[in-house]
């Protein structure tokens, strides 16, 4: 909700801008100005709301995790076998 009023405010704002109408222009900063006002009227309330969320975030990104179904020993073993016998480390190109 915080992001749509930041994003609906950007646009008036912008459009405001650009068409020189200072009524849209102020609209789309006042629009900005109040999530900002919320955005720190709730971190202020809530202050492990924000921390929560991205940890969330975070745990919902590791569980898309793109080595599903890779077997993760061949990989080792394959990367072993180009560091320790092929040296590729050293290969310049």
């Amino acid at each position: 909700m915080l992001i749509s009023f930041i994003i609906s405010g950007t646009i008036l704002l912008e459009t405001g801008f650009y068409f020189n109408k200072i009524i849209i222009f102020s609209f789309g900063a006042d629009i900005i100005s109040i999530a900002i006002i919320l955005a720190i009227l709730f971190s202020t309330r809530y202050p492990d709301f924000f921390i929560t969320m991205k940890n969330d975030i975070l745990q919902q990104e590791y569980e898309k995790s793109l080595v599903k179904g890779v077997d993760i020993d061949v990989i080792c073993r394959r990367l072993k076998e180009l560091m320790e016998v092929k040296k590729i480390y050293r290969d310049e190109n």
